[in-house]
């Protein structure tokens, strides 16, 4: 069984494959049942790394930033910061070409030593205002 060092050492270890485009490691890491979900959409299985490669369509540098983590039983709460150039419609919005940073929260649940179920939180509206500005 994993420890709350080892998960949130697996959390870093997802950030740092998301930010190198090694979806290759995924399995690794996830579950073959894992949800990426959020009150917008909701991914399983198969459908992560397509969504994951949807943030960097089109020439977007998408990077996922830690700023902390916060890990208590079989569940790490991580707060960062998503950087990108808006080069593409993204959760509707058609693209800007502007730089943003959005702060988002990850919930994230383990099946032992594997990621089983992510509960992305942002706010749409703040993301609207960004790019707007």
């Amino acid at each position: 069984m994993s420890t709350v060092t080892d998960r949130k050492k697996i959390v870093e270890r997802f950030f740092k494959t998301f930010n190198q485009r090694d979806w290759e490691s995924l399995p690794e890491i996830l579950t073959s049942d894992c949800i990426h979900g959020s009150d917008f959409a909701s991914y399983q299985g198969n459908e992560i790394v397509p969504h994951y490669e949807s943030f960097i369509e089109g020439g977007a540098d998408s990077k996922w930033h830690i700023d902390r983590m916060i890990s208590e039983g079989d569940v790490v709460v991580v707060e960062f910061r998503w950087s990108s150039n808006h080069v593409k419609e993204m959760l509707g919005i058609p693209p800007t070409g502007k730089q943003f940073e959005l702060p988002v929260v990850f919930i994230i649940d383990f099946d032992d030593e594997k990621i089983k179920r992510i509960r992305a939180m942002y706010s749409y509206e703040k993301y609207q205002q960004i790019l707007s500005q």
